[in-house]
């Protein structure tokens, strides 16, 4: 099989109108946790049982299963139907090897703890690397995911139509008191998700690559990621990913690196969400989402973490705020990309309402929200409402239509602003008269060290500078 286009990298986070290079080499692997460090009692974890094992390049289980081929090395025209709890599909581990191909895994029941990944339609640990073609899989059942890859596995999915379903959690299920980590039932109540299984699930240092292929969540998540060690990767190319009740289409946290292109993302809530240290680049994504395109929060990590995403040449309509940044800092880049949000605002920060939530002490300096937006018309308000942080807004090429309110604003020659309602901002660097304008009825209160007139602007509004 030909192996995908790999996209590695992400830039480091800039200063004020810094735009930096997008694509620096490939990261090297991170460290595994400590196996000394005991976890928690009440993390409950399920028996590994899977139809399918390969260990180490070896068949060590392959009955109760037709195929045409079944060997150590694949699996072609496989069939799989199970309805038995915490009973999994395919389950490659070690230093294996492994192709499927032409198959169909229907697997129900309820499972225990998806960060194990054990009840999945194919799980890959260890070094294992393996490689899914033209297969359909679907799960229905609390925590049954379709794929999961774990430790330092590599995943390569392609032509594949995947469905997850979701399930419904019995009274007295593991896991049913935990809000939030391995074991947990349901994401937090504060990501507004709701559902019981994520469709995939890439972790610890594990690389998964997505290529033409179909999926379609019941709710909390798509691809997804979580629990990394340093260098989990994520990457998704001509995909339809479609999430019908609340959830998001990725994620990314703790410095997992997510890479999508070329994607068609329909969901009811959330496109992407990024937490604490997430990193992400999205191109050429057609998203439709009924709440946010991007929701940006920091669940138990510390002031200083940032979330980075660049986004490029993307069609993004919006329910709600096109981009949620929820008590927590972040670099954000827009590239040649439009955005159309039905409540008309593009870019929001707000003081966040989870208790779990990264706390600022008094006095404490944070790198706060910075934006970018590069060869573009951005039609929709910039509201900064984060009184935690400070908000920096840099226009290279570009054009605002929409008010801005407490945020520092870079504007370079070629660049302009429109003001729809009353704003106020802080100049920065050289601007002239002539790049601002509101209409009338409306005003612009600067702050500015270059020389603005106050008076009226072309189109009727008025500046006021302080």
């Amino acid at each position: 099989m030909k192996k995908f286009d790999v996209y590695y990298g992400m830039p480091e986070v800039g200063g004020p109108g810094e735009i930096p290079h997008i694509i620096p080499g490939p990261p090297g692997f991170g460290t595994m946790p400590d196996p000394n460090e005991p976890e928690p009692e009440h993390i409950p974890h399920g028996e590994l049982k899977p139809l399918v094992h390969v260990a180490d390049g070896a068949l060590v289980k392959g009955a109760d299963v037709t195929a045409e081929v079944l060997t150590e090395k694949q699996a072609e025209k496989l069939n799989i139907s199970c309805s038995e709890d915490l009973t999994g599909g395919i389950t490659v581990t070690g230093k294996s090897t492994y192709d499927v191909t032409d198959s169909k895994i229907t697997l129900s029941g309820n499972c225990v703890n998806d960060f194990d990944g054990n009840g999945a339609g194919i799980q890959v640990l260890g070094e294992s690397v393996v490689t899914v073609k033209d297969t359909e899989i679907v799960v229905d059942g609390v925590l049954r995911s379709c794929l999961n890859a774990n430790e330092h596995a590599t995943m390569y999915v392609e032509n594949c139509v995947l469905t997850c379903k979701g399930g419904e959690v019995p009274e007295g299920w593991p896991g049913a008191e935990l809000v939030g980590g391995p074991g947990m039932v349901e994401a937090p109540p504060s990501m507004g998700v709701s559902g019981h299984s994520r469709l995939s699930l890439t972790e610890g240092n594990a690389h998964s690559y997505f290529k033409n292929c179909k999926v379609v969540s019941d709710g909390w998540a798509g691809l997804s990621t979580d629990g990394a060690w340093g260098d989990c990767y994520l990457q998704a190319q001509n995909c339809d990913i479609e999430v019908l009740n609340p959830g998001y289409g990725t994620f990314s946290d703790e410095g997992c690196l997510v890479v999508f292109d070329d994607c068609r993302m329909k969901t009811a809530s959330h496109t992407i969400m990024l937490d604490r240290k997430g990193k992400a680049r999205m191109s050429r994504i057609q998203a439709e989402s009924g709440q946010y395109f991007a929701f940006f929060f920091s669940v138990l990590g510390n002031s200083s973490q940032v979330n980075e995403l660049i986004v490029s040449d993307c069609d993004i309509k919006t329910g709600e705020d096109a981009f949620l940044v929820s008590g927590c800092n972040a670099y954000i880049d827009i590239r040649n990309t439009r955005i159309t949000a039905e409540n008309g605002v593009a870019i929001r920060s707000e003081l966040s309402q989870d208790p779990m939530n990264s706390p600022v002490e008094p006095g404490e300096k944070t790198y706060g929200v910075k934006v970018v937006l590069s060869d573009m018309e951005l039609c929709g308000d910039i509201l900064h409402e984060d009184t935690n942080r400070q908000m920096a807004v840099t226009l290279k090429h570009a054009t605002v239509k929409g008010a801005i309110r407490d945020a520092f604003v870079t504007m370079d020659i070629a660049s302009r602003w429109y003001a729809t309602a009353d704003s106020n901002v802080k100049l920065v660097g050289t601007v002239t008269a002539d790049q601002l304008d509101a209409p009338k009825g409306v005003t612009i209160y600067v702050e500015s060290e270059a020389e603005l007139n106050s008076g009226i602007l072309a189109s009727g509004g008025k500046l006021v500078v302080k």
